[in-house]
């Protein structure tokens, strides 16, 4: 039997997913970005200790922004 995840933002290969709409696409898109986001600021702060603030969607309209040393 085929376990199945039906969390909102997981798309899978099924044919359901037709009848999800766009808003799903969408959403693991956002997703994706979030999680892209917390460990790019992880590895910057603490793997590499090149910066000591990271700020998401600044003033600038950029996705993110890092203070330097």
């Amino acid at each position: 039997m085929k376990e199945e995840n039906r969390e909102p933002g997981f798309l899978t290969d099924d044919s359901d997913d037709q009848d999800r709409g766009s808003g799903a696409y969408a959403l693991a898109g956002y997703d994706y970005q979030v999680d892209v986001s917390i460990w790019l600021a992880l590895d910057l702060m603490l793997g590499s200790g090149m910066t000591q603030m990271i700020e998401l969607e600044p003033g600038t309209e950029e996705d993110l922004k890092r203070t330097d040393r």
